[in-house]
């Protein structure tokens, strides 16, 4: 557990070092899939800036933006190699980034924003970038490596929430009476609340960061 928070905190600070330059889209992927109600959506990304907001029923609309630096080729080049995967059975579609370099240096940044159904459930796996869900009626699961994970959520369709974060700060805004925690952790932070009406779960598990639940 230990080395793998040291690993993640490499990278985070790796990531942070990097001077900011002028971004281009040089590409981007429209899709959009029929779902029934209540399934689940599956993202498995290894990097990239997420939003995930409420829509209509029975579909699912992403879009991914792919930016580059203005002056670099081997960026561009990578960020063709870049595709989206599918897949679709079981009462389950499975969303997947592939062709992402790993390198650290000309390195494609990527958007995505997708449109769901709010009873469908949500399960994603992200390894580095940031986070937003709005108006999920369902369970939401989030496996985040570094970053920051923001989820606005209706109280009344809320069962409980977990957050578990290994370096950073965890937080439910307004705070409930009755959360608590299981007990001090020196880098990283434990928020558990079971007292809710809704059937929704919220499951947020972030390596170094913050995991932020908004309910209003």
């Amino acid at each position: 557990m230990h080395k793998h928070l040291t690993t993640l905190l490499c990278i985070a600070l790796v990531l942070l070092a990097a001077p900011a330059s002028a971004e281009v889209e040089v590409r981007s992927i429209t899709r959009s899939f029929e779902v029934a109600s209540g399934e689940e959506i599956v993202l498995d990304f290894p990097l990239g800036d997420v939003v995930v907001t409420a829509g209509d029923p029975g579909q699912v609309e992403i879009k991914i933006v792919v930016t580059c630096s203005n002056s670099s080729r081997r960026c561009r080049e990578r960020a063709e190699q870049i595709r989206l995967d599918d897949t679709h059975r079981g009462g389950r579609l499975h969303l997947e980034i592939e062709g992402y370099s790993n390198r650290l240096t000309s390195r494609p940044s990527v958007e995505a924003i997708l449109s769901i159904p709010a009873t469908s459930t949500l399960t994603t796996e992200i390894s580095v970038g940031s986070m937003r869900v709005e108006d999920l009626a369902r369970d939401i699961n989030i496996d985040f490596g570094v970053g920051d994970v923001t989820v606005f959520a209706d109280p009344a369709q809320i069962g409980s929430i977990r957050l578990e974060v290994g370096i950073g700060a965890a937080e439910i805004q307004p705070q409930p009476r009755d959360q608590w925690s299981p007990g001090f952790l020196f880098l990283g932070n434990e928020i558990y609340w079971e007292e809710g009406d809704g059937e929704g779960r919220i499951i947020i598990d972030v390596g170094v960061g913050e995991a932020l639940v908004r309910m209003n």
